[in-house]
């Protein structure tokens, strides 16, 4: 993974003064074209180009929306043998219902800080994303959280298994997410995913497509009602 080019995502973007470089360049190569200096002409080159370039540092090397969402998930490629591995189970032991990922930004940081950037879609992107995995046996469901940072080499993965009994409910809900935009603090909504248990332990997930996180936990809630069903 490219951390250096992915960081750039996040920097903040001043065109000021590779724009006067460029301009000041522009303004030299005038005046050496109309003054036929060969020399002037040459300098122009130099100074114009050299804003160009600040340019470019700034815009051109700046990975686009798509291409950081590409980025994380193509970091959840395995996810699932992932899981597997770190739960301790074969795919035999979990054929109750078909495994349920949710994935997303994760807006908090994992060792040394988290960065935000709003794209032009106005998705609200961060340095850490998450994928979780739910898994499901006759008697419990299994979840496996793996988070990791695209700005450097730092991830953080857990487990957890819980008895369908213990489970009290399965539902979405809204937080705020209060980031640093320039000089002022912004506001901003994201949906997650919450499991809760009778003892008042929960998982939380983000959810990056709301339309497909939905079915599935339409799916989990219809699956949890079964198994209180058949406890009672």
């Amino acid at each position: 993974m490219d951390y250096a080019r992915n960081k750039k995502y996040f920097e903040g973007q001043n065109l000021k003064v590779p724009i006067i470089v460029a301009g000041i360049g522009a303004l030299i190569l005038m005046g050496g074209l109309s003054s036929s200096s060969f020399g002037t002409i040459i300098l122009g080159l130099i100074v114009g180009g050299a804003g160009g370039y600040l340019i470019y540092l700034q815009t051109g090397a700046r990975p686009t929306d798509n291409e950081i969402d590409q980025v994380c998930s193509g970091q959840l490629k395995d996810l699932k043998e992932k899981a597997l591995k770190k739960l301790g189970l074969d795919e035999d032991q979990v054929k109750e219902a078909d495994p349920i990922t949710f994935n997303g930004y994760y807006y908090r940081n994992i060792r040394s800080g988290c960065l935000y950037h709003k794209g032009k879609d106005n998705i609200l992107r961060s340095s850490t994303y998450e994928g979780v995995m739910f898994f499901f046996s006759a008697e419990q469901v299994y979840c496996y959280e793996h988070r990791f940072s695209i700005v450097a080499d730092e991830k953080q993965e857990s487990t957890e298994e819980y008895f369908y009994r213990d489970i009290v409910s399965a539902a979405t809900k809204s937080e705020t997410v209060t980031y640093r935009a320039g000089d002022k603090d912004e506001s901003y909504s994201v949906e997650k995913f919450s499991l809760t248990t009778s003892g008042g332990t929960s998982i939380s997930a983000a959810i990056h497509d709301m339309g497909t996180a939905e079915r599935s936990i339409n799916g989990m809630k219809s699956l949890l009602r079964n198994k209180k069903q058949q406890l009672k």
